[in-house]
């Protein structure tokens, strides 16, 4: 997402991946099914773009709980939330995300 704040960003992205459970194990999928026997396996990322309604959806209960706690102020928030709204009217939001996938054979 590029954006103003790119700080804030930054850090919405990372706590948010911070407090979610797994949330890096996708890198590891390849490596792991190996290590577990596989054979054949074979690891791909790929980017998909992500629509503000999603990232909405996504983030809202996050900053509302960075919030909370006191980590941003209300202010910066709506500031955050408004900047991405325009931009996506404009036509000019872009948020992609990685996806990891993973295949192989059991023998």
């Amino acid at each position: 997402m590029i954006h103003p704040t790119v700080e804030l960003t930054r850090r919405f992205v990372a706590s948010f991946a911070d407090v979610t459970p797994s949330a890096r194990l996708g890198r590891s999928l390849a490596r792991l099914m190996r290590e577990a026997g596989l054979q054949n396996v074979i690891g791909q990322a790929t980017v998909i773009q992500v629509p503000f309604g999603m990232v909405r959806i996504g983030f809202e209960g996050h900053v509302d709980k960075c919030v909370q706690q006191r980590l941003i102020s209300p202010q910066d928030a709506e500031r955050w939330w408004q900047h991405l709204k325009e931009s996506d009217s404009a036509g000019e939001f872009h948020c992609g995300a990685i996806v990891f996938t993973a295949t192989g054979e059991k023998r």
